[in-house]
């Protein structure tokens, strides 16, 4: 306990921590609370409601099929790969499978069918285009809400999220993109200053494991960079508790989607950036994240209401409400989060490894290949 108490007032007396804290506490009111206010019923003959993703084969088949028919008459199909916005032109062979693909699809055949042909014709793409399972319902599933439809979603945000729920994902979804970059600056500064003080020397002469170390040094920083997000998860309960008296709510809600939603993000950020570091001693974790914030970011742009990708690191719902869309992909989200958790640990692992190895006087493969570098150019 009281190693934790070392690495852990370490952390909140840094300057990046300060830092972190002051970004947190601005961008949840700047940017969450701008947009909160009471959800109310639906009133009729309004002329537009908004728009919602229904996964109805008769919408979704014609539209697909038409735009198909058209990036294939261009030779231009729009595609994320790697979540960047690309347009990809295919060879001569490529498009000439995809056109025998496409030919093959008919407005009225089996719809499991017809994800499968669109699913090769993504392979064919290169993937990430509008054609993959996810895609489809996202792409071509939107439809304007009729006032019965908005009655409906009025009263799943009311019996399903008991509007807490609702505010709790808005809320995971702005604070998720901060959390995707910023504890790794916190992470790298904590571990390369110790190395700058020569600490690592004393850290290693004791008498206590790599393991204990490492997950006490993790530990300790993960719980540093969560309880700001508590705090404001037990503020924003309140918050709707006041905008909603009497109403039946979920007291949870804030804190279960900030340690279920927020919490993986943070753990596996964290956990990545002490492993890179540990192993290059240098500022490279912050080069990797940053691509990796951004390729996520970009991702994100494509699923901003829901759908939440397998690969994200900050999972979006920029939407308050859209339950229907979160019903329909919780289990890919649990996937999500359970996958980055999982890549954390094998991190996590790789770290005390590093500290291992240092330990018993062994550099690292990277050191290995810096002064193979050095000699070369000698």
């Amino acid at each position: 306990m009281n190693l934790f108490w070392i690495e852990f007032k370490k952390v909140i007396l840094s300057i990046p921590f300060v830092i972190f804290l002051v970004a947190v506490v601005l961008f949840n009111f700047t940017q969450y609370h701008q947009d909160i206010e009471k959800i109310e019923p639906p009133e009729p003959n309004l002329e537009q409601y908004g728009y919602m993703q229904k996964d109805d084969p008769s919408i979704i088949m014609p539209r697909a099929m038409e735009r198909l028919a058209m990036e294939i008459a261009a030779n231009t199909f729009v595609a994320y790969p790697l979540s960047f916005y690309k347009e990809v032109t295919l060879s001569k062979e490529k498009l000439k499978r995809v056109n025998e693909l496409a030919q093959s699809l008919k407005s009225d055949m089996v719809y499991q069918d017809f994800k499968e042909i669109m699913q090769q014709i993504n392979v064919e793409i290169g993937g990430g285009s509008s054609y993959g399972d996810q895609a489809l319902v996202r792409e071509f599933g939107y439809v304007e809400m009729t006032y019965e439809d908005a009655v409906e979603e009025y009263e799943r945000v009311v019996k399903n999220d008991q509007y807490t729920a609702a505010y709790a994902r808005y809320f995971a979804d702005y604070l998720g993109i901060l959390l995707a970059i910023l504890p790794a600056f916190i992470a790298v500064a904590i571990s390369l200053k110790d190395n700058a003080a020569q600490m690592t020397s004393l850290i290693y002469s004791r008498s206590i494991s790599s393991t204990r170390l490492i997950i006490t040094r993790i530990t300790a920083i993960v719980t540093a960079l969560f309880l700001p997000i508590l705090l404001l998860s037990v503020y924003e309960t309140t918050v709707i508790y006041s905008m909603y008296p009497g109403e039946v709510l979920k007291p949870f809600a804030f804190i279960s989607y900030s340690v279920g939603w927020l919490l993986p993000t943070i753990l596996f950020v964290v956990a990545l950036a002490l492993c890179i570091t540990e192993w290059t001693g240098s500022l490279i974790a912050i080069a990797v994240q940053l691509v990796m914030f951004f390729v996520s970011l970009q991702m994100g742009m494509t699923q901003l209401q829901g759908g939440y990708g397998q690969g994200m690191m900050n999972v979006r719902h920029n939407i308050i409400g859209a339950t229907e869309t979160f019903m329909q992909y919780k289990e890919v989200l649990f996937l999500n989060r359970l996958g980055y958790v999982t890549a954390s640990f094998v991190f996590i692992i790789l770290t005390v490894w590093g500290y291992e190895q240092k330990r018993k006087g062994m550099p690292t493969r990277y050191e290995r290949l810096q002064q193979f570098w050095k000699n070369r150019h000698r």
